[in-house]
């Protein structure tokens, strides 16, 4: 059993100042001019949370265990009526090992099967973000006091983006030591994800933070390490990781849907800019499609979004062509030792992510010909 209270509390002041007459001399006190476009400016943030939570474990006959654990939360980061939020995880384990059959096998050390099911909060986001908020400003200044505008509209619904997490996985041992598996599957749910909602422009502020997004992930994880050669004066080892993930954007704001449409109306970037669409991958490239050019024309055909043909080139019927995700990712590396000398190489592996051909886009296809341009635009047109 335990429990925590927190407060965290910071100040910032910012304040511009030029001439300083050495470099010695440092403090802000000895400048000789000061900015009068740049008036000073500053910032607070206050944030207090407090929790509860109990842990249990039980082992029997060291072969199956069972852990389990529930919290309760509460933060002033969140809205008034949401403030508190529980979370619990639980999480089985099998010893495969301490059974005879395995013992009898001679070469195993460790054999474990275990599992896990939990929900977890996070609260990654500034304070005040669920209360409004005002800037008192010296523009508004009257013979009656100062004026305030608006900066941050209240929601007190706002409440904990959580996500619920099962995972199954084996971990393994063999040899002495000398050869160690690992494997896990994982899928991931996350409700509530806090994301800006527009606002009408007669309520004073521009957007609110609402939990108005869901998320799917799965991905399968692999190690793998071993000693190849173990002796007085000589010892190699090699080790290698993986991971195949996959994630997809359940649902998101209509502010978010806005985003999207105006990113991909601009067409003046290298590359497409990022959006956010429903049952997509969050890091999909975006782009209208080609046929290539009419012979009989000399003009680019274009693939609609109904899969039609057009000469005319239009940002609506952009759709996810590629994915910046890898299907697999992930190390090898090797340690040799020679008595007191080491040698240790690592790399890193990525296959199956795709990547958006900016050079072809800037130098081939947008081109003015008068300048530097690849050559393939006058030798493959």
């Amino acid at each position: 059993l335990g429990w925590e209270i927190k407060r965290q509390k910071s100040t910032s002041s910012y304040l511009t100042g030029s001439g300083f007459l050495s470099d010695e001399l440092a403090d802000i006190s000895y400048a000789t001019t000061y900015s009068t476009s740049l008036l000073p400016h500053g910032g607070e943030d206050l944030a207090t949370s407090v929790g509860g939570f109990a842990a249990a474990n039980f082992i029997l006959r060291n072969r199956y265990v069972i852990d389990g654990s529930y919290r309760l939360s509460g933060s002033s980061k969140f809205g008034a009526d949401k403030r508190t939020a529980p979370f619990w995880s639980v999480g089985l384990g099998y010893n495969m090992h301490n059974e005879n059959f395995i013992k009898d096998l001679g070469f195993v050390d460790m054999l474990r099967l275990r599992g896990s099911y939990g929900h977890t909060g996070s609260v990654k986001f500034d304070s005040y973000q669920a209360v409004s908020t005002y800037f008192y400003s010296i523009n508004y200044l009257h013979y009656a006091g100062v004026g305030a505008v608006p900066i941050g509209m209240a929601n007190p619904d706002l409440t904990w983006q959580t996500t619920k997490k099962f995972n199954v996985g084996l971990t393994s041992s063999f040899f002495g030591d000398r050869l160690n598996v690992n494997f896990d599957y994982y899928t991931e749910k996350t409700d509530d994800m806090l994301i800006d909602v527009s606002l009408p422009p007669s309520s004073g502020a521009t957007s609110v933070k609402n939990n108005y997004g869901r998320q799917d992930s799965n991905g399968i994880e692999f190690s793998a390490w071993g000693k190849i050669i173990q002796n007085r004066d000589w010892m190699w080892s090699l080790s290698v990781n993986g991971l195949h993930s996959k994630t997809t954007i359940r649902e998101i704001s209509d502010a978010l849907k806005r985003k999207n449409d105006e990113n991909g109306a601009k067409n003046e970037d290298t590359a497409p800019r990022l959006q956010f669409r429903e049952n997509e991958s969050p890091t999909a490239i975006y782009a209208v499609r080609s046929a290539g050019v009419d012979p009989a024309s000399g003009k680019e055909i274009f693939i609609k979004k109904d899969g039609t043909y057009t000469y005319e080139y239009d940002p609506a019927d952009q759709v996810a062509c590629g994915d910046k995700n890898p299907k697999l990712q992930g190390t090898f590396s090797s340690l040799l030792q020679y008595k007191n000398l080491s040698l240790n190489i690592g790399f890193s592996y990525r296959f199956g992510g795709d990547m958006y051909n900016s050079t072809r886009m800037s130098k081939v296809e947008n081109i003015n010909p008068r300048y530097n341009v690849d050559v393939r635009a006058f030798t493959e047109r």
